[in-house]
């Protein structure tokens, strides 16, 4: 039964904990929590990469992947045949052109 669990302290299937992100969204991030309890509602990496057809929103989602859902270069790097290192440099490269 424990081998089920894969949301920190939400017990339930995954339709169940999916029902619950839209009222999590707005919740102010609390760093006593444990990573992965708090980041539960952050969409997978099909969902952040789905319909990416070029370079250019492929970096946008990187970006988007990395800073706003805090997922690990590693793991984004992994989803997209990339070295971590390659995912670094591509979302360092937008905070600067946001910087400008």
């Amino acid at each position: 039964m424990c081998g089920d669990l894969s949301a920190g302290v939400f017990l339930g299937d995954e339709a169940f904990v999916r029902s619950l992100k839209p009222l999590l969204t707005e919740v102010v991030e609390n760093r006593e929590i444990l990573r992965e309890e708090r980041l539960v509602t952050r969409p997978t990496l099909e969902e952040l990469f789905a319909g990416v057809a070029d370079k250019t929103s492929r970096n946008g989602r990187v970006h988007t992947a990395v800073r706003k859902h805090q997922c690990e270069l590693k793991e984004v790097g992994d989803h997209l045949g990339l070295c971590y290192s390659t995912i670094r440099v591509i979302a360092k490269g937008i905070d600067e052109v946001e910087e400008s």
